[in-house]
């Protein structure tokens, strides 16, 4: 089995994901919302546990911001430090276990939502997707990118994130994609750089419901070796954790503050 993106493709699409970024990140790693362009396209935990826009206004109909986190085992990596960054200010919760990918996503979606009234849902998909699985691995998850099938085509996974987003907006929260973070070499059941096509897919996706976009990938790419818990794993450690909740509460803090007033 081969990767789905070319090598010569790969650095191209690198740098178009680049410029696809909604987030303008300072040398400290910090995200600032930027205003989306709707005419320009060119806008936009453990590894067992791990593998198992709205147009509206934040509302004020309850004391504390209720911000929902919809993602797979990357989100619950920085879950705890993004905790102790909030504290009291936000009701914050994640959604039920592991988000998976798209198609799960789907089916469970009214389930993780409920019948709270969000304020901000920061959400993410993709690592799932791209995985290739076959049921006679011995890798954790049944990971196999030589013997195995790809979870969710380049095709499937834009149509359902289609559907993710009209199902998302149709609560009235505002909404935050957040880019899926890299593939090392050597992950067993991952092709490195795959993750660059599945970004360009979803940003262009966001971009047409002017979703900005808390770019996670491009911060962490080129510091992915020293962050990641090791050799071929895509998850990470504390110090990259840290760093994954910092960018997290920046954006929904920034994006709760920059709402109007209603």
């Amino acid at each position: 089995m081969r990767s789905l993106i070319p090598k010569c493709l790969l650095a191209w699409s690198l740098c178009l994901s680049a410029a696809l970024s909604i987030f303008h990140f300072s040398s400290a790693g910090t995200a600032t919302l930027v205003e989306n362009n709707p005419g320009d396209p060119s806008t936009s935990s453990t590894s067992t546990r791990a593998e198992n826009e709205s147009e509206t206004d934040i509302r004020q109909t309850h004391s504390r911001p209720k911000v929902l986190i919809i993602g797979d085992s990357i989100s619950i990596g920085f879950m705890g430090p993004l905790q102790s960054m909030v504290q009291d200010r936000w009701s914050l919760h994640h959604n039920p276990g592991n988000a998976r990918y798209t198609r799960y996503g789907l089916d469970h979606l009214d389930e993780w939502l409920g019948t709270e009234t969000w304020d901000v849902i920061h959400f993410n998909w993709g690592l799932w997707d791209l995985c290739y699985r076959h049921p006679d691995s011995r890798n954790q998850g049944h990971r196999d990118k030589i013997n195995g099938i790809l979870t969710t085509s380049l095709q499937d996974y834009e149509s359902h994130l289609r559907l993710l987003v009209a199902k998302l907006r149709s609560t009235g929260a505002r909404l935050i994609w957040a880019s899926t973070t890299p593939v090392p070499e050597g992950e067993s059941g991952r092709f490195a750089g795959d993750e660059v096509a599945y970004n360009r897919v979803a940003a262009l996706v966001m971009n047409e419901f002017h979703i900005p976009v808390n770019d996670l990938h491009s911060r962490l790419y080129t510091q992915f070796t020293e962050l990641s818990r090791g050799p071929g794993d895509v998850h990470f450690s504390n110090q990259g954790n840290r760093i994954l909740a910092r960018m997290v509460y920046e954006a929904i803090d920034q994006l709760i503050r920059t709402s109007p007033t209603p």
